[in-house]
């Protein structure tokens, strides 16, 4: 599937090699928007860019956000946390745990309504008429590729044009605004360097973000938790950290004791 523009865009200049897909496209057009995310489409390519880049906008705040409550999730579930119905959330996110990190990507250039358009034709129209072209070494695809070259061809350029100036803009709102949580989970770079070879440029609002995975989620620091807990328990110790003065009299009054890694149960 074309799940951003920089994919997308990779027809352009690798189309003998593109293999037929489903069109992420349909897939996301065939149940509603919820109100954040909701991007009308229209004529003109500025007020679409302006729309897509407030939804945008919550959504990157929502990525931000996920390190702090993400340890709270378990499983953890795209849907519910960032407000996306299960076919966008299918769609749109990726989160996946590696190590000590969660990496978290979502594909928010399927919020354009230019950007979808654009992929459809792409997928239901031009990459059919391809194939069929090539399957063909009689007069029949001469029509074909006549088809190609004078209607389809021209037509899923325009198409893809106008994808890239809205969420070219849309981008440029954001920066200019200093909108941090965009900054912080933009992706772009990221994309282009997994889709699109050479220096092709493409825009896209694709955000991308690693955070650390929290400690409770890995396997080994729960032990130590767990561990950790029982003896503060046993031992009549408060289970929450102390600060400040505090703290300070709590250690000096105490015996501090390790747990077998070496780790202070005072820390």
């Amino acid at each position: 599937m074309f799940r951003s523009l920089p994919a997308l865009k990779r027809v352009f200049i690798q189309f003998d090699h593109v293999e037929s897909t489903q069109s992420a496209a349909a897939a996301f057009e065939a149940a509603d928007v919820v109100p954040a995310y909701r991007v009308p489409a229209c004529k003109d390519p500025d007020r679409e860019a302006k729309a897509l880049a407030a939804a945008v906008s919550v959504l990157a705040e929502r990525t931000v956000r996920l390190e702090n409550v993400y340890g709270y999730w378990n499983p953890f579930e795209p849907g519910p946390y960032f407000d996306l119905r299960a076919p966008h959330a299918a769609l749109m996110c990726e989160v996946e745990e590696s190590g000590s990190l969660v990496h978290v990507r979502l594909y928010a250039d399927l919020l354009s309504p230019s950007f979808r358009a654009a992929e459809r034709f792409c997928v239901e129209e031009f990459l059919p008429a391809l194939r069929a072209a090539r399957s063909h070494s009689d007069p029949a695809a001469t029509a074909l590729i006549h088809e190609l070259r004078d209607r389809l061809w021209p037509a899923l350029r325009d198409k893809i044009e106008r994808a890239e100036w809205v969420i070219e803009r849309a981008a440029e709102r954001l920066t200019q605004a200093g909108h941090v949580s965009f900054i912080v989970t933009w992706g772009a770079a990221e994309e282009r360097r997994r889709t699109i070879s050479g220096n092709h440029a493409a825009p896209t609002l694709t955000l991308d973000f690693t955070f650390p995975l929290p400690l409770s989620r890995r396997p080994r620091r729960r032990e130590i938790l767990r561990r950790r807990l029982q003896r503060r328990r046993a031992a009549g110790r408060p289970l929450l950290r102390r600060s400040g003065s505090e703290r300070g009299w709590y250690a000096r009054t105490h015996r501090a004791s390790e747990d077998e890694d070496g780790e202070d149960d005072h820390a």
